[in-house]
């Protein structure tokens, strides 16, 4: 997600929370419930798009957070804070896959960076001054011995 669809998204997200407290908050993010998102395009109609309920609650979702939270048996919220289902052992599993993956991608991109030392390429010596005048005098040498 780019640093412009970041901060779309988050404002979007933001806009939700002030609209539903008792659903989206940032610092304790809790399973939601499945579709939610049907509800949330239902309720905020001519505020926002589909588009960017979607963009923001795959940003709400996609935390680390959020995915933290998945836990089996764990109740989801509709968007009066009311309890709607709750999250089944796939669903945890699922979530703990998807932390298992970015700690992997993270290993690989701390490793990868570890190995990629710039390497410095040695180019032709600049001449200096110096060498420059040392020129000239071999050169006028070289015309007065012809």
């Amino acid at each position: 997600m780019s640093k412009k669809s970041r901060d779309l998204a988050s404002a979007a997200m933001a806009l939700l929370a002030e609209r539903f407290p008792h659903c989206f908050d940032e610092r304790n993010r809790r399973p939601l419930k499945i579709g939610i998102n049907a509800d949330v395009i239902v309720t905020m109609t001519g505020t926002m798009t589909a588009r960017d309920v979607a963009n923001a609650l795959r940003f709400y979702t996609g935390s680390v957070l959020y995915q933290r939270a998945l836990t089996a048996g764990a109740g989801r919220l509709d968007l009066d804070g009311n309890l709607a289902g709750t999250v089944t052992p796939e669903e945890e599993a699922a979530a703990l896959a998807k932390q298992r993956a970015w700690v992997a991608r993270k290993a690989v991109g701390a490793a990868n960076t570890a190995k990629a030392k710039p390497q410095v390429v040695a180019g032709p010596k600049r001449l200096t001054l110096a060498d420059l005048k040392q020129a000239a005098k071999e050169r006028k040498r070289r015309q007065q011995a012809a």
